[in-house]
């Protein structure tokens, strides 16, 4: 179940920010979520990364068909709690952003996946700045393509 009023509202916090440039053809952004297995049992795993592609979608930055959501599980891990758990996604994005957009797309993220997760013990969100430069990718057609 996606929450009601999730474009609306995110819209409205991200309504000041600029469209990206580098959205255009660089398909990309990458949003990389890590959780203890555990999380499972307690979300719906396709709705967190639903959610996740609408914050990505809404926060102007990026346009909804380069974003790349997936998620990783850890069966091995360590925290303070025995009984903690985690949810830590990073956010990879073309370098260009400014702190403020980037600040903007974390908190909007972390409570959207919040909502999502009252019970998970931590919910982290990184971005990190890719080097356009640097940056290379070999890309087949897809089947929509051809």
């Amino acid at each position: 179940m996606v929450h009601i009023g999730l474009d609306s509202c995110l819209s409205a916090v991200f309504k000041k920010l600029a469209v990206y440039p580098h959205s255009t053809g660089n398909n990309m952004p990458h949003f990389v979520i890590e959780y203890a297995r555990e999380v499972e049992s307690q979300i719906n795993l396709p709705e967190l990364l639903e959610v996740t592609h609408q914050v990505g979608t809404n926060s102007g930055l990026m346009k909804p068909e380069d974003i790349k959501v997936r998620a990783r599980p850890y069966d091995h891990y360590r925290m303070v709690g025995a009984n903690d758990t985690f949810v830590h996604t990073t956010i990879f994005l073309l370098e260009g952003r400014t702190d403020e957009q980037k600040e903007k797309l974390s908190i909007a993220l972390r409570t959207e996946q919040a909502k999502l997760m009252p019970d998970v013990t931590a919910i982290s969100i990184d971005i990190r700045d890719m080097n356009d430069i640097a940056y290379k990718k070999r890309l087949l057609p897809s089947e929509q393509q051809i």
